[in-house]
């Protein structure tokens, strides 16, 4: 297993849906922190199909990043694992190191069952910190749906991803933001002016937390407390597990900026 010692500012997003890469590239280049650093994803559009084999593409390439962001929702995982592997093996001696990865994805199967505890995550976390050795685990609402719904989706037929926003949410927003990508254009406020992006992006984030705060409330009411930390920059961490528990895209870019350094000063 090779070291890869010569990586430079870099960051490769692997996810198969277009919305979430389009999200998370353009928050880390408008982030003044990251300043410089080259963020690349592949042009997947939504198609799993595809995706995989640009994934798998790119796995090499991958070496010469300091931070991997890997999407790792449940119900595309198995067509990605190969690919992920792929991508894993390349870098799995420099993590926590001179690479570092952040997981995005939408937690287990049953958190939103009647009577669920938020430490319903700490078996999913569990298995992700020993097949990935990430940083950290932010949950996204917005990839999380129920059972029924990926089946109106047939996703297993047609193999492109969902691109309606989670009937469960779909009572918070009008129009464009009742598909995804519109509601992530409006969270990062994508579009308007430089001058009044920042100020736009930051109240409408807090709008986002505040939102995500009520929906965790009513779905983990004897858990609030565990709620207001998951909310923070540190995250939730659970009973013995050590890999915590945030929101996506709560600090996220801080998190990204963070880790970035961290890796920079390992390869000094």
């Amino acid at each position: 297993m090779l070291s890869h010692k010569n990586r430079k500012d870099r960051i490769h997003v692997i996810t198969p849906d277009q919305a979430l890469a389009d999200d998370i590239c353009e928050r880390l280049r408008d982030d003044s922190q990251l300043t410089g650093v080259e963020v690349i994803a592949a042009r997947v559009g939504n198609d799993l199909r595809s995706a995989v084999v640009k994934i798998d593409a790119m796995a090499a390439d991958t070496v010469a990043s300091r931070l991997l962001i890997i999407d790792v929702r449940r119900y595309m995982l198995p067509r990605l694992q190969q690919a992920y592997n792929k991508v894993l093996g390349y870098n799995r001696r420099d993590l926590n190191g001179l690479c570092h990865i952040l997981l995005i994805g939408d937690g287990p199967e049953r958190l939103l069952d009647p009577g669920t505890r938020v430490d319903i995550f700490a078996p999913l976390l569990a298995k992700h910190r020993l097949d990935y050795l990430p940083a950290a685990y932010f949950y996204d609402p917005f990839l999380h749906y129920t059972h029924q719904e990926l089946q109106e989706f047939r996703l297993g037929l047609s193999g492109d991803l969902p691109a309606a926003v989670p009937r469960r949410l779909a009572d918070s927003f009008t129009g464009d933001s009742l598909i995804m990508n519109g509601v992530r254009r409006y969270f990062r406020a994508a579009g308007l002016p430089a001058a009044r992006k920042p100020a736009v992006k930051r109240r409408r984030q807090e709008k986002l937390a505040k939102l995500f705060r009520k929906r965790m409330d009513d779905v983990f009411p004897l858990d609030k407390d565990d709620i207001g930390r998951w909310l923070t920059y540190e995250g939730y961490r659970m009973g013995g597990e050590i890999l915590s528990l945030h929101f996506y895209p709560l600090y996220f870019e801080q998190w990204c900026a963070d880790l970035m350094e961290k890796a920079r000063q390992k390869a000094k």
